[in-house]
Parts: C-alpha cells; structure tokens; sequence
C-alpha cells in the first residue's frame, strides 16, 4: 500500500551488512567507492522481486559521524514503485543517459541526464520536479535529486531525574533542558522488558495531547529567564520504565537517543 506506514522489508531485498530496527525497518550501510574523476560516491543498490507486490520504498538517510538524518523536508524520501508514477520524477524512456561514474555502477547509467541537455534541478524541499519529456510514455529507468544540507552539531543538556513517593505510590519524574523555542516531550509508559509504548491511564499535565491512540505529547514549560524548558509527570508504581523522545515544534525535529527512544527505569 503506497500509503501505509513502515514495514519490514524481506529478508532477500536487504543488502549485505543490512540491520534489522525493531519491526518495520532496515539500515543498511552506503558502500563507498571512488570514481576515475576523484570524487567519492556512496551508493547502496536495492535488488525487488516484483512477485513481492511492493508500492513504495520510504526512507532516510543518516550521518554515522554526527547522528544527523536527512530527510524530505521533514518527511519521509519515497520512491515509488507503483505503475502510476508522478510526474516528479524524470522520463527517460529514450535511454538519455550518461555513465557519470566510469567504471562503478553501470546499472545505473542510464539514470542520469546529460548535462547539456536539462541537467537535474537540485531542490531543497523535494517538491516537484518538472517532467523531462512529458509526452512521452514513462520508462523503465526514473530518476529524482535532493539537495542535502549538511547542519553543525549544537550541543545542549536534558536532564532527568525520578523521585519516589512511596506513601502515594508515585514517580515523580522531572526533566530540565536548555534546548531553545517550544519543547514537545513525545512519551509513553511500558510495563516490562519489552519496552511496549503504552498512553498513562490518568491525570495528564496541561498542554498534553493523545497522538494516535500510542502516545502522549506533553508541551513543556518555558523558563522565567528564558534558558530553556522544564516539565514534571507523575506516573504511578505499576509502571516499570518511561519511554520518550523530544520534538522541537519550530522545524518539526526530533531527538532521540542515537536511533533509540530515551529510556527511564522507574523500579
């Protein structure tokens, strides 16, 4: 379904060195080579059988060095598999194409278009990209380009910390950050080892929200003296740990624990 949520892909369309995440991804590392001209190419190619009826690859691209993702302007990229493909991707039915690698990745020489004639549009929020040939039928080869800017690493504090009461049975857990603008605290309960989101049964805080019936989003407070935001939950002792991540509201960016959900043990 083109526009359903992440499933797992098959075992015989991951790549060597590929690494399965929870149950509805993969990472798979970019081979790296370098080209006759010098300049350094990271490639990963993705072999489908087509008796698997896939619509749709979703992904995103990660900085191992800075734990960085790229993504379509704060989507998910997409390449459709589907017979009826938008018109944002190229056309090149008629086999334009130029081996801009000499040597590496001859499959993918017909993907490219010739500088001389309509080089690709970089565009920085994936929007679309006009068709090359319109009237033509489309092919077998598509082609789409982004442009990926590369941001510094900022560096900023969360802390948490977790008091007991045991009279009330309760956790009281507190979190202090210096991260600038609306802080968002995306977050759940689990019951065991498993570390299954579940939603809090009870009392939320203010400016709490249920987003889609598998989380709670609680927007934290801002500091009197404007140095970051600060929030408290109370979650009782029949709760084993707190899942959560944080989402800043100004340019819908994530944070989260090196791929992971932030995890607080409440035992």
């Amino acid at each position: 379904d083109p526009v359903s949520e992440w499933d797992q892909p098959p075992a015989d369309m991951q790549p060597p060195g590929s690494v399965i995440v929870k149950d509805y991804a993969a990472q798979t590392p970019l081979v790296q080579e370098e080209s006759q001209e010098g300049k350094r190419l990271s490639y990963v190619q993705i072999s489908i059988d087509n008796s698997n009826s896939i619509a749709a690859i979703n992904f995103l691209l990660k900085d191992e060095d800075t734990g960085t993702w790229y993504k379509d302007g704060g989507k998910d990229f997409r390449v459709i598999l589907a017979e009826a493909i938008p018109n944002s991707f190229y056309d090149l039915s008629n086999g334009a194409g130029l081996k801009v690698w000499p040597g590496i990745l001859d499959w993918m020489s017909g993907m490219f278009l010739k500088p001389e004639e309509s080089p690709p549009q970089a565009l920085e929020n994936g929007s679309e990209i006009e068709d090359v040939n319109p009237g033509n039928q489309m092919g077998d080869d598509v082609c789409k380009e982004y442009r990926l800017s590369k941001e510094n690493v900022l560096e900023n504090f969360l802390r948490v910390s977790v008091q007991k009461n045991t009279e009330e049975e309760l956790n009281l857990v507190s979190f202090d950050t210096d991260l600038p603008g609306d802080v968002v605290l995306h977050w759940g309960v689990c019951k065991d080892d498993a570390k299954r989101w579940e939603i809090l049964q009870g009392e939320y805080p203010s400016d709490t929200i249920v987003f889609r019936r598998r989380a709670l989003q609680t927007t934290l407070q801002r500091k009197d003296n404007g140095t970051g935001s600060w929030g408290v939950l109370c979650i009782d002792d029949q709760h084993e740990g707190l899942l959560f991540v944080l989402k800043l509201k100004g340019d819908n960016t994530w944070l989260n624990n090196n791929g992971d959900d932030f995890y607080i043990p409440l035992t």
